[in-house]
């Protein structure tokens, strides 16, 4: 298909729904980021082809978010570069400081008409950029995020603070604000009362509601929104008529009305045989009985087995192996098992689980080069016991934990570091995959810089291995400051 078979305007309608970014996304101030996830970025459709780099530019830019230094450095270069590409933002969504490039990307970024700022701001960060580029907007909403019972108190987000104070009064075209705690209502209505513009507001719960009403009475108020569901020990002036026309909110669930499940049909009991004496068959020609046991017996051979679970007290488990090992494709064994000789036994498995592994057991690198290869696996499933002695040829290995984090045991962790330094699996040629259940991927900046399992996910990249949690979504590295 040649570059211009389709025009811009098709192509525009195709790539939108891939590229647009939902206001409820866009505009949740809640405790976890709509965007800490691990997809793959939209700014890859871009490299396709250039009619869809020229058509996707622009629905690109017009809702940016920003969630590292690095991003926010890599944007106010390419608008320094091109300051064509400032003008399609219309949505911007910072969820950091994120230092000086604020200012660059602020000041590129005219049209402005959302702004979403987070004052979830450690004092590692730097919000200097964003107090000198706030007066060089004047966006129409604002939406602000916090933390809701303990905010965060340093002189990055005093300044913050400062710049917005400043800024709000030339903002004459502010019509829309979505606040996250008290302590900013205050600081919404010092600077909603002057202007008196302010028509649409958004509180995160009905306990502040008769505070914010009293205090923007003097505004054209046409609607304040509650993001929370209503309980039963909420309380509204419903007595208020001018009140309960601008409210706007849902009522929580009644307790107990909530997961109910539906009523099941049993089925009804199989009463005793009349004749305790009765053998089946009895009666039947000879060929009939064989015919019918022999397939009930087939059956019983489990001809189409092919996924097994062992218990640790199973003592039968190779003599269940040798019978039906060739016909497994998947097997979960305790690592007290490991005796038991499952790759010899089980030659066709491509999935292989060892449950029942504390993070303190850590595998020793040489008990992972093996002397010869495994093909037919493609999965193994592992606890750190299992890993030590049997981890072989593989598509993917899951180690299975107890629940650990990165700060439960600093001897476990430094332990760690150093296998994963010198796991190099020379004789793995297929590993692709590690994956620990007990993995949770961090969400914010400052926590990625801090955990582990990105220390330990990049470092296996290195190595072509992917380093996945329980669901098998993988680490993918971000974008970083030089």
């Amino acid at each position: 298909m040649s570059d211009n078979s389709l025009p811009d305007e098709i192509i525009s309608e195709i790539l939108s729904p891939a590229l647009k970014v939902p206001d409820e996304l866009f505009s949740d101030n809640s405790d976890v980021s709509p965007f800490a996830t691990n997809s793959e970025s939209t700014s890859a459709y871009l490299l396709v082809c250039k009619s869809w780099l020229r058509v996707a530019t622009p629905l690109l830019y017009n809702v940016v978010i920003l969630r590292s230094k690095a991003q926010a450095k890599a944007l106010s270069l390419a608008l320094s570069q091109n300051p064509d590409l400032g003008r399609f933002i219309k949505k911007l969504r910072v969820e950091g400081g994120y230092g000086p490039p604020m200012r660059i990307i602020l000041q590129c970024a005219p049209n402005i008409t959302d702004l979403f700022l987070s004052f979830v701001i450690y004092s590692s960060d730097s919000t200097s950029g964003l107090c000198k580029g706030l007066p060089l907007i004047n966006p129409t909403r604002l939406i602000l995020r916090d933390l809701f019972h303990r905010p965060l108190e340093n002189k990055m987000i005093s300044q913050l603070t400062e710049a917005l104070i400043q800024s709000l009064p030339k903002w004459d075209r502010l019509v829309r604000s979505t606040l996250f705690n008290p302590a900013q209502y205050l600081l919404m209505s010092s600077l909603c009362s002057n202007r008196k513009r302010l028509h649409t507001l958004t509180i995160p719960e009905a306990t502040g509601l008769s505070w914010v009403y009293s205090t923007l009475k003097g505004c054209p108020l046409r609607a304040i929104h509650i993001k929370q569901p209503l309980k039963q020990w909420d309380r509204i002036d419903k007595t208020d008529p001018v009140l309960m026309a601008l409210v706007k909110y849902t009522e929580a669930p009644a307790r107990g009305t909530v997961g109910v499940p539906e009523p099941t049909s049993e089925l009804p009991p199989i009463p005793p045989s009349l004749n305790p004496f009765f053998i089946p068959m009895a009666e039947a020609p000879k060929e009939v009985q064989d015919k019918i046991w022999t397939r009930i017996l087939y059956f019983a051979m489990l001809g189409s087995l092919q996924r097994v679970t062992l218990s640790a007290n199973d003592l039968t488990s190779e003599t269940f192996l040798k019978a039906h090992g060739p016909k497994l494709t998947e097997i979960v064994v305790p690592y007290t098992k490991l005796k038991v000789k499952i790759f010899e036994l089980c030659p066709n498995l491509h999935s292989v689980t060892l449950s029942h592994m504390r993070m303190g057991d850590i595998p020793v690198v040489d008990d992972l080069d093996p002397p010869q290869t495994f093909p037919p696996l493609v999965k193994i499933i592992l606890s750190q016991n299992y890993w030590t002695r049997h981890a072989l040829i593989c598509y993917a290995i899951h180690v299975s934990t107890e629940i650990f984090s990165c700060s439960s045991n600093k001897d476990w962790i430094a332990e760690w570091d150093d296998f994963f330094v010198k796991f190099e699996p020379e004789r793995l040629p297929n590993l692709r995959e590690i994956e620990f259940n007990s993995c949770v991927w961090p969400t914010t900046e400052r926590d990625i810089s801090k955990s582990c399992w990105v220390r330990w996910a990049e470092i296996l990249l290195k190595r072509g291995i992917n380093l996945t949690d329980k669901t098998g979504t993988r680490w993918r590295p971000r974008l970083k400051v030089k």
